[in-house]
């Protein structure tokens, strides 16, 4: 377990923390004495609660000194992620993980309990506390017991992010998760105070000491237990300031031998950041395996702390009574009778090449009996199990169908578009793009967070060349978070040597801003990414900093250039990816993105028509073409030394965009696509046959 350290946050509230990477100072019950002896009003209402509290809690321990079963308090909870789309952001399955490592280290079913030292096996304690989800909100609506809040404050997560949302305290136990938890692993508000100032009640901790998945791992899954500890009024085992004129007690010092943490099962220690159990430090073991020292190895919770927080479960203090009490149960949901109210889905990829595998997962609740999943044009065409994995063998969109049931109730969704399926062979390079096409992206590009709060679009408010670019309004979003979009496959087999650049702009609101470009390939069909380049700071910018919504002007371009392609990469179903790390700064723009520097497709001919694109595939040759007013053309194919090879059509067009392929057997080579027009005007664009 990482060693566990408090502080103080904002005005006056206890907290106590597990560091993350490294031992700091244990600071809460320091803070805590300072700032209530600053604050005589405060330090008398925490003063006569925790009173209170401990007089309450010497009659129930000497009145059940002797039970050692009753009957198990369920406590609702919820999680409320506080994100700014980052990694903490954390999936629902970390959340689920988290409550199941909850409820092995409260009922004592952990499996390392064979390796607990000898001396305090037997008062190794089953709490008979158990967490449940919530299942009903305040409002009694439906709900997994997960929110999602947006906010900056979670690089923070001090007090805070507590006022950004919170269920009622006396009602459920909240349990914030953020990128930060004021430097710490996590903060807990101990009764007395949670009593004082109730709007902070509850506890906040850092993403990746929540469970032992995800981002987080077995070493830190139990934070959150150490944490409920204090939320349940249990010290450290070497005592603390739960008094106002107690002195702070910091860990691993001698004179922390004289002090207790008012259980009376504990042995006398000065606290341990390490993991020794043969230490003595106070003349007796030490019980170095309790979830309440700063060790490496928690294990337990003792009988003597397990009396002291079911003290803490029937006092008024902060209204912990309330939590187990039946009639809330039934409001939040947890009582054992689930009621299904809602169907989700999630994937663990949204686009897929042919023959790739991808896995559903039913995020559906709540008292699912029965699940029927239907996949059209995937291997598998239906499944009841709650994951999945399917392939697909054609490319193309599909949609997919889930059907759920508790024995009573069933609801059927359909996903609309779900899953994207790409050719594992990609179109034929040179590649080019001028977002010249308000289609383009539908068509050619994949933009990753299909639910992000921005996303990548066409804009005719600026360009290179044409008349439209491909834009992020960066200024609108979220900061630090990575905004990705990424080409379909291309075939670059047959090259060994490629560059890739395109045009940008960008300028900042103010000189602090750090945004980051990241350019990265994959050579597997997006199943896998390497970063191999990129741009920031003021590489990134091309204007001066613009406090308003940033418009560049022709002269506001830069050009940007990636030759370091490995040969690795040079496959059939190569992808780059272009990615912006928000970092307060304005919009980006992109345009004329090309291979090796060959023209895009942006002339056109008396503008009357403009090209998109043009490419060869296994059998055809592809043209894509705008037709800006009805007219005639021919088009033909021309090999480099200018001999015609044969012509392609000669035909009357319609205003509007026109997909041509045209199936052509020629000889791999360098070839020129030549129109005329029927005005006698020119226009050809160079293309390659691998």
């Amino acid at each position: 377990m990482k060693n566990i350290l408090s502080i103080y946050i904002l005005l006056f509230i206890s907290i106590s923390a597990f560091p993350q990477n490294d031992l700091k100072k244990c600071g809460s019950d320091e803070m805590r004495y300072k700032l209530t002896h600053s604050n005589p009003i405060l330090k008398q209402r925490i003063y006569k609660a925790e009173q209170e509290l401990e007089s309450f809690t010497a009659g129930y321990q000497l009145k059940n000194k002797n039970r050692k079963k009753s009957a198990t308090y369920i406590i609702p909870i919820v999680f409320h992620v506080v994100h700014n789309y980052g990694e903490e952001n954390i999936g629902d399955e970390q959340i689920y993980d988290q409550l199941n490592v909850l409820n092995v280290d409260f009922r004592k079913l952990n499996d390392d309990t064979a390796e607990i030292v000898q001396q305090f096996k037997d008062i190794a304690a089953d709490c008979e506390i158990e967490f449940r989800l919530a299942q009903k909100d305040p409002d009694g609506n439906c709900t997994n017991g997960i929110t999602r809040t947006v906010s900056e404050l979670t690089a923070i997560g001090d007090h805070s992010v507590k006022e950004l949302i919170q269920w009622p305290p006396d009602k459920y136990l909240n349990v914030w998760v953020c990128r930060e938890a004021a430097g710490l692993a996590g903060h807990a508000l101990w009764p007395a105070d949670a009593d004082t100032i109730a709007k902070w009640d509850g506890i906040v901790m850092v993403h990746n000491s929540i469970g032992s998945v995800g981002t987080s791992s077995p070493l830190t899954s139990t934070v959150l237990t150490h944490e409920i500890g204090h939320y349940l009024n249990l010290q450290h085992t070497w005592g603390g300031n739960n008094l106002p004129d107690f002195p702070y007690l910091e860990v691993g010092k001698a004179v922390n031998c004289n002090h207790d943490d008012g259980v009376s099962d504990t042995p006398n220690t000065i606290g341990n950041q390490f993991c020794n159990l043969s230490a003595t430090n106070c003349g007796s073991l030490d019980n170095q395996q309790n979830y309440m020292e700063y060790s490496y190895c928690a294990k337990m919770f003792t009988e003597g702390q397990k009396q002291r927080m079911h003290a803490a479960l029937n006092s008024t203090i902060a209204n912990r009574n309330n939590l187990w009490q039946t009639a809330n149960l039934e409001a939040t949901g947890v009582n054992g009778n689930s009621e299904l109210c809602e169907i989700q889905i999630t994937a663990n990829k949204r686009t897929i090449c042919v023959g790739e595998s991808v896995e559903f997962s039913d995020l559906s609740y709540h008292g699912i009996l029965t699940r029927n999943w239907s996949f059209i044009g995937a291997d598998i065409t239906s499944s009841q199990d709650s994951t999945i994995s399917v392939s697909y063998a054609n490319e193309g969109t599909y949609d997919v169908q889930l059907s759920i049931s508790d024995g009573t109730t069933s609801i059927d969704s359909i996903f609309k578009n779900y899953i994207t399926v790409l050719s594992s062979i990609g179109q034929s390079a040179p590649f080019s793009e001028d977002f010249e096409n308000d289609n383009v992206l539908a068509r050619r590009w994949d933009i990753f967070d299909l639910d992000a709060d921005i996303d990548w679009k066409i804009t005719d408010k600026a360009a290179y060349s044409g008349t439209k670019s491909l834009v992020l309004e960066n200024s609108k979003g979220a900061y630090e978070k990575r905004y990705e979009i990424a080409s379909m496959p291309i075939d670059i087999s047959g090259f060994t040597d490629i560059t890739l650049s395109f045009d940008y702009a960008f300028a900042k609101k103010e000189s602090t801003n750090n945004e980051r470009l990241i350019l990265s390939y994959s050579n597997d069909c997006g199943e896998t990414w390497s970063i191999k380049g990129g741009l920031a700071g003021g590489n990134l910018t091309t204007a001066s900093d613009t406090n308003g919504i940033f418009i560049p002007t022709a002269t506001q371009w830069k050009k940007a250039s990636f030759n370091n392609i490995p040969s690795t990469f040079f496959v059939e179903n190569f992808r780059f990816k272009i990615t912006l790390e928000n970092s307060g700064g304005n919009d980006f723009y992109v345009d004329n993105i090309r291979f090796n520097d060959y023209p895009v497709s942006t002339n056109s001919i008396n503008k009357k028509v403009s090209f998109f694109n043009s490419y060869f595939d296994n059998k055809n040759l592809n043209i894509d073409l705008e037709i800006q007013e009805d007219i005639s053309m021919q088009i033909e194919l021309i090999d480099i030394s200018g001999r015609k090879i044969t012509s392609l059509t000669n035909k009357r067009y319609s205003k509007g965009w026109h997909y041509l392929s045209l199936p052509i057997h020629v000889r791999a080579g360098i070839y020129l696509i030549y129109i005329t027009n029927e005005e006698n005007i020119n226009y050809s664009q160079k293309i390659i046959k691998h």
